[in-house]
């Protein structure tokens, strides 16, 4: 008969000789597939996006002192300010709302802050969410491209139009 030590034993140096073939005969790593995509199958044309442009700290300024008195807020408001003013250029320029990641990171700060301003705007009616739809151009079958729009209030946008002429004009200088 065998003891139980000796069979331990053996069971673990078995074990072991084939932990050390299995890595011994383990294949180097294979070369990573790059997927091609046929001809006529590349999809939807990569978007370029213009940069977002920041306005200058007058015009943020400016429209933090309105929504002080509009909201009535005793707190900072570092993410909706910088966040209307940017939406105010956006609709001057007729762009689209880009993708939140997009905007949090040039306004340096985080999705859910730019989510929480958007929908906060939108409670107090500063702001107000279009979609629009185009037809899209994947070939081999219909698609559309839904785009989203934000857009001011008037009287932000006469607050942001009138804070970007006192701006360019130099009465204030540019923070």
């Amino acid at each position: 008969m065998h003891r139980p030590e000796r069979i331990l034993r053996d069971w673990f140096n078995y074990r072991r000789s084939k932990e050390v073939t299995m890595i011994a005969v383990a294949p180097a790593t294979a070369p990573t597939k790059t997927k091609i995509p046929r001809p006529g199958r590349e999809g939807r044309k990569r978007e370029t996006w213009p940069p977002i442009e920041v306005p200058n700290g007058y015009v943020i300024g400016r429209i933090s002192d309105w929504m002080v008195e509009h909201r009535e807020s005793r707190r900072p408001l570092s993410v909706a300010a910088p966040l209307l003013a940017t939406v105010c250029w956006l609709h001057m320029k007729n762009y689209n709302f880009p993708t939140r990641a997009r905007v949090a990171k040039a306004l340096r700060t985080t999705v859910d802050s730019v989510d929480s301003a958007i929908s906060t705007a939108i409670g107090h009616g500063e702001l107000t969410e279009v979609h629009k739809t185009e037809p899209g151009e994947v070939k081999g079958r219909e698609s559309i491209v839904r785009r989203r729009y934000l857009i001011p209030s008037r009287q932000l946008q006469m607050i942001y139009t009138d804070a970007t002429t006192e701006a360019a004009k130099g009465r204030r200088v540019a923070s």
